[in-house]
């Protein structure tokens, strides 16, 4: 488990490694950095779901993960982050529904564009409203 000094975790307020190349997936220790308003992770070659872990960016306003290999979906702890103001996870492999709490509403679709398996507002595509998986019986 990775920890980081406290010091950092309180003083780091940006970051930026946007179009770095950088691989693998998010670190679930992004989450500790509590004092962070700026996260910009785009143009890289993350891959992986999004770390559960930034729910906890309390003071977080700008995060940018566009243009990566991230899967999986949007998790509904960053809901949390209330200030957020800036969101875009464009150009990835999510899938699933758009969380439609909070400040998620607020997003436009250029947010969420080139994920082909997302649905839910603000896009065009529906959810369904039931798991293809799912087998039903019908009785008359």
């Amino acid at each position: 488990m990775q920890r980081v000094h406290p010091k950092v975790q309180e003083d780091f307020t940006a970051i930026d490694i946007s179009s770095n190349k950088f691989e693998g997936e998010i670190p679930n220790f992004i989450g500790d950095l509590e004092g962070l308003y700026l996260l910009n992770l785009s143009n890289n070659r993350f891959v992986g779901s999004i770390p559960t872990s930034l729910g906890s960016l309390a003071k977080l306003e700008s995060l940018d993960m566009s243009q990566n290999k991230l899967f999986g979906q949007i998790p509904q702890e960053l809901t949390r982050l209330t200030f957020l103001e800036f969101f875009n996870v464009s150009c990835n492999n999510l899938h699933g529904p758009i969380p439609r709490e909070k400040q998620f509403d607020t997003f436009e679709n250029n947010s969420f564009l080139g994920n082909l398996e997302l649905c839910g507002n603000p896009l065009s595509k529906k959810c369904g409203s039931f798991d293809n998986s799912s087998s039903f019986t019908f009785t008359f």
